[in-house]
């Protein structure tokens, strides 16, 4: 049942749907139905100005009845069979219903406005925010989606449920989702602290997508800075704080095809096929250094976290070498056995350089600290290209990443795969992050989405989307409470709160 905003008008439903007035309670109206049964309808809604009353009149179809001529003024075939509840958005300009997908409905027209079908399965539950900014819907698949009402685009998915969705409701503030699930849990949610995107920027139409993007576009390791190289050759420093982009500078190399960013923003390494690697100085804005190679295809670059040493993978000869920074000398050199690494990554202290592999999709670990490198572990397992990876606070721990749509961690004293693993996902991933405090895991997709789980549970708890291109470069800054994330086609800023913050209550 549902009141008019004014308080005049009572609807009620059960073998049709009653009006009445209620000061006089006289019945002024009786609309039928097509329910088989004495079900009630599953909506009713009147519009925040009184004028509209929307109902559920069965099979699917919305009805809209004038409260002013005390006719039914429209009949829409809205979804397949059942409605789940019917919402005005709190400006009265929109009436949202819910079935098999959400639906869009412009008023006074009631003409479709937009279909809303990201939910696996159908949906049940719906709510709006006070402001009406914000719609949330859950369903069967598990999770609650919120949605931008201005753009109707999805903002964030929330998952933690284990059954069906059932029930969604907004404090009055606006700031806490309450949602109930088949699971027999109550969850609330801080949506002011959901990771909707801080801040976002969209990057030039010139940046150059060749193949070499995964190491064209690179974000430091606490994600303040992120480096974007474009076609005539040039290359620029974003702050990803205030997501202003520096001058732009040549490259002192004719050809940049990977380049690699120190900790703290201040050099880059560039490389491209000239047999030798240049390092850039932010401060005086010229090549300070360079490191000769025998190979003319360099073709990934990498800094260790403190910024002293430098490894260089080359394609033609299938070597690795490593340079100290700070005296300009190779300090190791070894081969590998795999056809180009797609990702390295050092341990924090510097002495052991981990690798995933593009063909065969392998990973490895190389102890550095000893008078010649040595090949600790070999990892199988992923059924193609290793495209990320990172070694976490345990460091003989590493997660990896591939294109197969699959995470896999990993014992790296022995080689041994630890489970549980995160797979069988359809869309490839690209890139890999864990936070600082490692209490999750980041993952960017080939079709533009980010995917967040808790790393103790391995259970996802967020889906972010917003990038339109494959995320290449993932970075979380070193509170472990922002996610930065890059693709070709824009630079976002996440707030990535923690779960217990996001999701405060459990119970049963």
């Amino acid at each position: 049942m549902a009141f008019s905003p004014d308080g005049n008008l009572l609807a009620t439903g059960q073998w049709g749907v009653n009006v009445w007035e209620w000061r006089s309670r006289k019945k002024v109206a009786a609309i039928e139905t097509d329910f088989i049964t004495s079900a009630s309808p599953a909506g009713l809604a009147f519009s925040p100005d009184g004028r509209w009353l929307a109902l559920d009149r069965g099979k699917g179809r919305v009805g809209v009845w004038d409260t002013t001529t005390r006719q039914e003024i429209t009949n829409i075939q809205a979804h397949f069979w059942t409605i789940a509840t019917l919402l005005f958005l709190p400006d009265g300009r929109h009436l949202v219903s819910v079935g098999d997908n959400l639906k869009v409905w412009d008023v006074p027209t009631w003409s479709l406005a937009r279909t809303l079908t990201n939910h696996a399965r159908g949906v049940v539950a719906a709510a709006i925010s006070p402001d009406g900014r914000t719609l949330a819907s859950g369903g069967y698949d598990q999770c609650i989606k919120l949605w931008d009402t201005t753009t109707w685009q999805e903002k964030v998915t929330l998952k933690g449920h284990r059954h069906t969705v059932w029930s969604l409701a907004f404090s009055p503030d606006g700031r806490t989702l309450a949602s109930g699930g088949m699971d027999e849990s109550i969850k609330l949610w801080d949506v002011n602290m959901a990771p909707a995107p801080l801040t976002a920027v969209e990057l030039p139409t010139d940046l150059d997508k060749g193949n070499g993007l995964l190491r064209r576009l690179v974000i430091t390791p606490d994600g303040r800075w992120l480096t974007t190289v474009f076609t005539n050759n040039s290359f620029s420093f974003w702050d990803t704080t205030t997501l202003r982009e520096s001058p732009r500078y040549l490259s002192p190399v004719s050809d940049t095809y990977t380049v690699a960013i120190a900790p703290g923003g201040d050099k880059l390494a560039i490389g491209a096929g000239e047999r030798v690697v240049k390092l850039w100085d932010r401060a005086t804005q010229q090549a300070i250094a360079s490191f000769d190679c025998p190979s003319n295809s360099i073709y990934m670059l990498q800094f260790s976290p403190d910024g002293t040493r430098l490894a260089l993978e080359t394609w033609e000869d299938h070597l690795l070498r490593v340079f100290d920074v700070t005296n300009r000398t190779q300090s190791a050199v070894f081969r590998h056995e795999s056809r180009a690494a797609m990702t390295m990554s050092f341990s924090r202290d510097n002495a052991h350089l981990a690798l995933g592999y593009y063909s065969p999709a392998l990973a490895e670990r190389w102890d550095l600290s000893g008078p010649g490198p040595r090949r600790v572990a070999v990892m199988r397992g992923h059924r193609m290209a290793v495209v990320g990876l990172v070694l976490t606070d345990n460091e003989n721990r590493l997660a990896t990443c591939s294109n197969d749509g699959s995470i896999r961690f990993w014992n790296t004293t022995d080689g041994r795969e630890l489970e549980p693993g995160l797979k069988g996902y359809f869309e490839p991933f690209m890139s890999l992050a864990i936070s600082p405090d490692g209490k999750r895991l980041a993952a960017g997709t080939g079709d533009g989405s980010i995917r967040m789980w808790d790393f103790e549970t391995r259970r996802e708890v967020l889906k972010l989307k917003g990038h339109k291109e494959s995320v290449v470069a993932l970075a979380f800054n070193p509170e472990s409470n922002v996610l930065i994330s890059a693709s070709a086609d824009s630079l976002r800023v996440w707030r990535a709160t923690p779960s217990s913050a996001r999701q405060s209550a459990d119970s049963k």
